[in-house]
């Protein structure tokens, strides 16, 4: 399979010594709810060097029991990004931002992610500070990302009236240098009225000298809080004054 360019494996079992040394001509990869380790992970996507395309989603069962998250045992994020250092297109989910450490950025390592162009996080959740954790270090490594899309978790249950902007500040501070040169869309499904999301977006406003469009489409919001998220948007700071705020209702699906 030296030749192969394209994978998409779907529940199924990867647990194996690490001897493969092949998948050098591999340009977009798929691993929907695949049952494996990290270290089997980080070898396989460290021998895919032409990898421009990863679509990585799975959920805590789909990690052997030996390799539950162990915070003092974790690999660092940073790991995984010298995996991906072609990458452009980059699809997660937020059970995979608890199977690596996230911590700063460290020197010479802001641009590991240089070629990254499109970002998706889907079930982004807010009942802890992975999530927002790993975006930040991500999005510091990726100085040419053109398009960010979240998709909010609907299960979610955090009271985001209790939440305190302070708990997070360490996270914003990561991005406090930050400057989205090529960053032209912004897209949130689910989104809603939280602190740290709002102030998310504000920021990405306010660093963001090229951003045409942001997206947010909302579930399950009154039209009072509606307003008043659009209000605090339309008031944010901008770099680019030419940027524009659309705002969709979804539809209950349930």
């Amino acid at each position: 399979m030296h030749h192969l360019t394209d994978l998409d494996l779907q529940y199924c079992d990867i647990n194996y010594k690490p001897t493969l040394n092949g998948f050098g001509s591999l340009t977009s990869l798929s691993l929907d709810r695949v049952t494996t380790s990290r270290e089997t992970l980080l070898h396989l996507l460290s021998y895919c060097s032409s990898l421009k395309s990863l679509y990585l989603v799975t959920y805590e069962e789909d990690f052997f029991t030996s390799e539950r998250p162990n915070i003092t045992k974790l690999p660092n994020i940073m790991e995984l990004f010298k995996c991906l250092s072609v990458i452009e297109h980059l699809t997660t989910c937020g059970y995979v931002t608890k199977l690596f450490k996230v911590d700063s950025v460290p020197p010479g390592c802001s641009t590991s992610l240089i070629h990254l162009k499109y970002f998706c996080f889907e079930e982004l959740c807010f009942d802890d500070v992975y999530g927002l954790s790993f975006l930040a270090v991500l999005v510091k490594c990726s100085p040419n990302l053109e398009k960010i899309k979240l998709e909010i978790d609907t299960f979610d249950m955090i009271d985001v009236e209790s939440v305190k902007l302070e708990e997070y500040s360490f996270i914003f501070e990561e991005f406090s240098k930050l400057w989205l040169e090529h960053l032209h869309e912004l897209e949130i499904k689910n989104y809603r009225h939280f602190k740290p999301l709002l102030e998310f977006v504000k920021f990405i406003l306010a660093r963001s000298p090229n951003l045409k469009k942001v997206i947010l489409l909302t579930y399950k919001v009154d039209k009072n809080e509606e307003l008043e998220m659009l209000t605090v948007l339309s008031h944010a700071p901008r770099a680019s004054p030419m940027v524009t705020i659309e705002n969709r209702c979804l539809v209950n699906d349930y």
